[in-house]
């Protein structure tokens, strides 16, 4: 074989301070996701990788309780192309009140704690290595005291220790680009002006209301994209346009709706009617969970027309034609409707078949790749200042540039991290 007379490679290593991979910065303008550089629109779509809400130990493959959730955001991202996780949390695991396997405890732990929060941070860190997004969903909460999350679940409302939690999750994630947070997961059964403004709800115990929560992530300086349920667990859309949200200092508020095959006839009209009225007046509305029934078989509503009829409506055929950013409930073996038929990720015969081949057919990855690549620094000036190994800086900016210095091993630096570069002629 035939070699130029000179040939440079390079190999890169993660070297010194690791400069882990990330998704572009989002923000929301009117009813679209976008990237705060460039502009470039986003869709997100996925899938909910739940566990976190009922387990302090999280949850996933090889058994389920105590299992690698990382492996199912690999899979969620790499097999089964979604570039958006939700992940449900409970708030007494966030602060350690749990007896450290699925069971809430008035008494605070500051071990289960840690270990709770380093689960959720790996977590993180692995779909923003592969440039997908994670929403931070609070799901389970509590009845205004520490350690009722597990038995209370769902709530009409967030409690006041839900303003502790998300002081402390937003300071925690503040402007990390990977990280959405979801305030609540299905508000239901109080007013529109309880919702908002807060009050004494209907699960007896006094809620600081969105408005207060959403001031409370900004007072931490957080900028990341805040998404909101409506009422009617999170399918209610019909007051949004009168209730709308205040973020002056944001990157704003999008709203969520959840979706399944018992929350009323007259599909998919009653779809438009309960949901797409916001988008048609202008907000951004993302579609958080939807599968078909929620009990029943391991399809949890079978192989009927309502879910390729759903699925769609979300892809464009709706009053507003508006392809929703959407995540499908459950990417779980045991929480219904499943889309795992086993913790080797193949999917269930119905619902999780539909939800994979959507998930490909839609090509989110296309999008946020291009803007991943626009994010990125451009090529001519992204090796920066060159150093030799022990640190001693031995060339000026774009110096590989100017002329390839000699083979040998190297770092360089792109922002605040730095990376080894090995070059061989």
């Amino acid at each position: 074989m035939r070699y130029p007379h000179k040939l440079t490679c390079v190999v890169f290593i993660i070297c010194l301070s690791k400069l882990m991979a990330a998704p572009p910065d989002l923000k929301i303008n009117g009813k679209n996701l976008q990237t705060v550089s460039g502009a470039t629109a986003i869709r997100l779509v996925g899938v909910n990788i739940c566990g976190n809400e009922w387990s302090a130990q999280s949850y996933g493959p090889p058994g389920g309780l105590g299992g690698d959730m990382v492996q199912s955001v690999n899979a969620a991202v790499t097999t089964w192309k979604s570039n958006c996780l939700r992940i449900p949390l409970n708030q007494d695991f966030w602060f350690g009140y749990s007896d450290g396997n699925s069971t809430s405890s008035a008494t605070q732990n500051t071990t289960y704690q840690n270990k709770y929060r380093t689960n959720i941070d790996n977590i993180v860190n692995a779909a923003s290595a592969k440039n997908a997004y994670v929403e931070l969903d609070l799901h389970w909460s509590g009845k205004g005291s520490w350690g009722s999350s597990v038995g209370a679940k769902q709530q009409n409302m967030p409690d006041d220790h839900s303003t502790d939690f998300w002081q402390d999750v937003a300071t925690r994630y503040k402007n990390n680009p990977a990280v959405l947070f979801n305030i609540y997961n299905e508000p239901k059964d109080d007013s529109w002006s309880i919702w908002k403004n807060g009050g004494q709800s209907g699960s007896g115990f006094h809620t600081p209301g969105f408005q207060s929560l959403v001031n409370t992530i900004r007072s931490a300086q957080a900028d990341n994209v805040i998404v909101v349920g409506g009422l009617g667990w999170a399918y209610d859309m019909t007051g949004i346009a009168a209730n709308a949200l205040s973020d002056p200092s944001g990157h704003g508020i999008a709203y969520e709706a959840h979706i399944y095959d018992n929350k009323g006839s007259g599909e998919p009209g009653i779809w438009n009617t309960n949901v797409t009225v916001a988008v048609s007046a202008g907000y951004c509305v993302i579609i958080g969970e939807f599968g078909p029934n929620t009990g029943g078989s391991q399809d949890n509503g079978g192989c009927t027309p309502f879910e390729s009829d759903l699925i769609k409506w979300i892809n464009g055929t709706n009053t507003a034609n508006y392809a929703y950013s959407a995540m499908g409930w459950s990417f779980n073996t045991d929480a219904a409707p499943k889309m795992l038929a086993d913790w080797n990720f193949n999917p269930t015969t119905c619902h999780g078949t539909q939800i994979k081949s959507w998930l490909a057919s839609v090509k989110p990855t296309a999008a946020a790749a291009a803007a991943a690549r626009a994010h990125a620094p451009a090529r001519e000036g992204r090796f920066g200042e060159l150093f030799n190994v022990n640190g001693k800086k031995i060339n000026a900016p774009g110096a590989i540039q100017a002329h390839t210095p000699l083979p040998g091993v190297y770092c360089y630096r792109v922002g605040n991290g730095m990376r080894r570069l090995v070059l061989c002629r």
